[in-house]
């Protein structure tokens, strides 16, 4: 009798779940409609300035290289806009001026990320560093946020802007996150 009563609960409880599985997708909402991210209109431009210099030495064969042909050197600076390369600093930078990417493209109507990348190198190594980011939307501020680098780690930050379809009137900021 108790087998005959445990194979009756096995059955209810399989057969439950598989009339759940079978009719769960029924009652489930419409996935919602696909959001279309077009150009966004207007002139962008990125400023960045840093308390940090940094000069391109001399490319010498690395000793340690494979090849033996000179490597060429990593750049202070990199940004990447949703994960496309927008800027490469490799001429000379002395700090606090500042370094500017104008006519930016690739910007999107919705969330799009900035990707800053700071290393100080040389002299400037090991030290806390600042690195100020300013991002303009035909020559007005959508965003100006400031980061310290951590030592030799150097700086590795996002900065996330919301943009809209159509500019907003001169009084109205853009939100940066």
């Amino acid at each position: 009798m108790r087998i005959v009563l445990a194979i009756a609960i096995w059955a209810l409880c399989v057969g439950g779940v598989r009339l759940y599985l079978a009719h769960r997708d029924e009652n489930r909402p419409a996935a919602p409609p696909a959001f279309e991210r077009r150009e966004a209109p207007g002139a962008y431009a990125l400023e960045l300035t840093t308390t940090f210099g940094w000069r391109p030495q001399s490319a010498e064969p690395d000793p340690f290289s494979l090849s033996g042909e000179p490597e060429a050197p990593t750049p202070p600076l990199r940004v990447q806009l949703d994960g496309r390369e927008i800027l490469a600093w490799t001429r000379e930078l002395k700090p606090g001026e500042p370094v500017r990417a104008a006519d930016i493209q690739g910007v999107k109507t919705g969330k799009n990320e900035f990707f800053i990348r700071a290393l100080p190198q040389g002299e400037h190594a090991g030290a806390r560093h600042a690195v100020r980011v300013r991002l303009f939307r035909d020559e007005r501020p959508l965003a100006d946020r400031t980061f310290w680098t951590e030592g030799a780690l150097g700086l590795a930050e996002t900065v996330s802007i919301e943009v809209e379809p159509e500019p907003r009137a001169p009084g109205e900021a853009e939100h940066a996150h």
